[in-house]
C-alpha cells in the first residue's frame, strides 16, 4: 500500500470518527434536555391550555416541527419542539393546511416559578368547547 492510500485511510477514519462522535453528543444533550425537562417540570407544575402557532414538515430532516403556546398568569409563552410520530394523523391536517392548527387545544404543564419550562400532551387534542379531560399521570407529556 502507498503512504499516500495509507494518509488517506487514516483521513477517512478521522472524518468518521469525529462525525460519529457529534452523532452521539447531539444525541445525549437532545436526550439529556427532554429529561431534566421532565424531572424539573413534573415536580411542581401548574397546567394550562396550549395551542398550535406555526407547523412544519421539517424540511430535510424530515422530523415534524411545531411551536405551540400557553398562557399563565397573563403572560404568554411559545417553544418549538420536533413532534416524531406523536399525533401524525392530526399534526398532517396542520401541514396541509396551517389555519386549521389554530382551533386545536391540548394540555400543557409548566414549572410555575419558570413558567417558560413546559411540556405537552398530544395524546387528547380537542377543539373549540370539546375539552379534553386532564390525564391521571403525567406520562404522556414530552
Amino acid at each position: 500500500m502507498s503512504i499516500r492510500r495509507r494518509e488517506l485511510s487514516k483521513s477517512v477514519l478521522l472524518v468518521f470518527g469525529v462525525l460519529a462522535i457529534a452523532v452521539a453528543g447531539h444525541y445525549y444533550v437532545g436526550k439529556r434536555d427532554v429529561e431534566y425537562r421532565e424531572k424539573v417540570v413534573n415536580g411542581d407544575f401548574e397546567k394550562a391550555l396550549g395551542q398550535f402557532v406555526g407547523v412544519s414538515n421539517g424540511g430535510e430532516s424530515g422530523v415534524p416541527e411545531l411551536v405551540y403556546s400557553y398562557e399563565f398568569k397573563g403572560e404568554y409563552y411559545e417553544r418549538l419542539i420536533r413532534v416524531k410520530n406523536r399525533r401524525k394523523d392530526v399534526l398532517s391536517e396542520c401541514f396541509r393546511n396551517e389555519g386549521n392548527c389554530q382551533e386545536y387545544r391540548f394540555w400543557v404543564i409548566l414549572l410555575k416559578d419558570s413558567p417558560e419550562m413546559s411540556l405537552i400532551d398530544l395524546s387528547c387534542i380537542s377543539t373549540g368547547s370539546n375539552q379534553c379531560v386532564f390525564p391521571g399521570d403525567l406520562s404522556s407529556f414530552r
